[in-house]
């Protein structure tokens, strides 16, 4: 991918002519941060004609699967978020509240925050859901 101009913001159109087959736009972390940029990001790739993404990082303890849930519906409703986007965690294990957490409250919580998006008016499907993660987790 191409890098930014000087001024951070990424060139869509130079990154779809350079043969990005999709990209996937971070939406946030846990219940309260929303990347100031995913909107704009998200809906430009689009516009350049890249299928699209969002990405969320996960938080076991810090934040409870309903909150977390909440944050993501909303801001992928405002972004204009299809069956034909994708939608993806990234789950860590060593950082943020999830450095306490156990094997069983990542996988409790996280199986949680993944039930209440499927189970809203958002369509992430389990063909559309993405799990990232390192070994460790």
């Amino acid at each position: 991918m191409p890098s930014p101009d000087s001024k951070g913001t990424i060139e869509w159109n130079k990154v779809k002519e350079d043969g990005v087959k999709m990209a996937f736009s971070r939406l946030g972390e846990g219940e309260t941060y929303i990347d100031p940029t995913f909107s704009e990001n998200f809906q430009k790739s689009r516009i350049a004609g890249i299928p699209s993404g969002a990405w969320h990082i996960f938080r076991a303890k810090s934040n409870t699967p309903e909150a977390q849930a909440r944050t993501i519906i909303n801001t992928l409703k405002e972004a204009g978020f299809t069956n034909k986007d994708s939608f993806a965690f990234e789950v860590y294990n060593k950082s943020g509240g999830n450095k306490t957490a156990t094997k069983n409250e990542m996988a409790n919580n996280l199986a949680d925050l993944i039930q209440r998006i499927i189970d809203s008016d958002i369509p992430v499907y389990t063909n559309n859901l993405y799990i990232k993660t390192n070994i460790d987790t």
